[in-house]
């Protein structure tokens, strides 16, 4: 009997150094695309905390309460790094550009979203069955959906739109007002508050944004701490 379990123990062991391992891989593929920008601060890591604070929100309302569960909040703490992957393909001259885009630039930013989910899909076609890659192919595709049906690249509705992408949308946005760029100044916490809230069923999930509203002390106080530790204004790494 002893023996039995003493398998059963190596085998949870085993079963999270290779979970772990996959997180740490997940990481470091996205931050392959963070380091080709030379202002980056920690953005993946203050959209994964975020991403962490509002899943935990919603999991206590009426309407998410018993849809979403521990590993639901772990999972998207894991994969919401991934959320711009697709942009290893976008060229320098574009990714890198001080200035504002032009229409032609533009659309061919745009195109990350498809592009980082398909580049998920090909690993998701040799792992079926991984719950990260299928949160993470859902969020690089449609975080820059908007709930009024605006955004791209599919042009999703409201709750067409996956919750993963939706609190990754509320997160990466929050991290991308407060943050410096060369063509912007940081914004403070009490501002980006207003316009995310203006954004409310328009931009955004009004129930993320009503989570986020409840949370915003405490979503300030994380940014700001983890913007201290870089010993500088954190910037936005390359563009949204």
């Amino acid at each position: 009997m002893i023996g039995v379990w003493t398998d059963i123990t190596e085998g949870k062991i085993q079963m999270e150094k290779l979970a772990n391992a996959q997180m740490e891989t997940i990481f470091a593929l996205a931050k392959i695309v963070e380091s080709r920008d030379s202002e980056t601060g920690r953005h993946l890591e203050r959209v994964q905390t975020v991403c962490r604070l509002l899943a935990t929100g919603l999991s206590e309302t009426p309407k998410y309460k018993g849809k979403i569960d521990s590993a639901w909040i772990k999972h998207i703490f894991c994969v919401s790094p991934l959320h711009d992957v697709g942009k290893v393909a976008i060229p320098d001259r574009i990714f890198q550009k001080s200035g504002p885009l032009t229409l032609d630039e533009s659309a061919i930013m745009k195109t990350h979203a498809a592009v980082g989910a398909q580049t998920l899909g090909a690993v998701h076609d040799r792992y079926p069955d991984n719950d990260f890659i299928e949160m993470g192919i859902e969020i690089a595709r449609s975080h820059h959906e908007r709930w009024d049906g605006r955004g791209y690249p599919d042009h999703l509705i409201g709750e067409e739109i996956p919750l993963s992408a939706r609190i990754v949308a509320v997160a990466d946005a929050y991290d991308a007002i407060r943050g410096a760029r060369c063509y912007k100044a940081p914004i403070p916490h009490h501002e980006a508050c207003t316009i995310l809230l203006g954004d409310s069923g328009k931009h955004f999930d009004p129930a993320v944004i009503a989570v986020f509203s409840e949370l915003a002390d405490a979503i300030r106080d994380m940014w700001d701490r983890m913007a201290s530790d870089t010993g500088t204004t954190p910037a936005l790494p390359g563009r949204s």
